[in-house]
């Protein structure tokens, strides 16, 4: 199977977990259960991240490698996980600008170009799981607001949780390994482009 082919099939299981949660709790907004499937999307793609920078690395000293099977399977997971949502944010024209579907397509585009070169899957990953560890706790915000809860010190702590684990993740620690990245000559300029998007877009 082509890694497209698989993309697809990820995609396929975002949607069915979306279907399934919104059966379970229908109740609830296509909304709420979109942002369950995001948490889970961000704990799960964060902590095999996480697993994978451990065992294979974090390619500081040796950039520009062949993508590892783990490397691979992680973008893929996350690419089906993108398109579910920008098709779900086209279905339901949630997204009034355009910011977050120029988002979307922008993260796409970053993950099948990766997997097209067969390369930079370790700095991916590793700029993937910056990017989306904060993720849960920017719908946990959201979620405490749904629930009316978003005045209380619960509340507080998770503004400032959220926005110092962004500060740091995104602007010292991402940045830090965005730089070692580019700096690299062996590494083309379409793929420092990629990385640049996929932490500051």
């Amino acid at each position: 199977m082509s890694y497209y082919g698989a993309a697809v099939g990820s995609c396929l299981a975002w949607t069915n977990l979306y279907l399934v949660l919104h059966i379970l709790n229908g109740h609830v907004s296509r909304e709420f259960t979109n942002r369950l499937v995001t948490v889970v999307h961000g704990a799960v793609i964060s902590g095999v991240s996480a697993a994978a920078a451990i065992s294979e690395g974090l390619c500081l000293a040796e950039c520009a490698q062949s993508s590892s099977p783990l490397h691979n399977t992680i973008i893929i997971v996350s690419l089906g996980y993108f398109v579910f949502d920008f098709l779900w944010c086209l279905y339901t024209k949630s997204e009034e600008s355009c910011v977050m579907l120029a988002h979307h397509v922008i993260t796409i585009i970053a993950f099948m170009y990766v997997l097209r070169q067969g390369m930079y899957g370790c700095e991916t990953v590793a700029l993937v799981a910056i990017s989306e560890l904060t993720n849960p706790l920017l719908q946990l915000r959201w979620f405490l607001k749904y629930y009316g809860k978003h005045r209380g010190i619960v509340a507080i702590l998770v503004d400032w949780t959220f926005a110092l684990a962004f500060w740091f993740l995104r602007l010292v620690l991402g940045t830090v390994l965005l730089v070692n990245f580019v700096q690299k000559n062996s590494i083309e300029l379409a793929c420092k482009g990629v990385w640049y998007s996929l932490l500051y877009n």
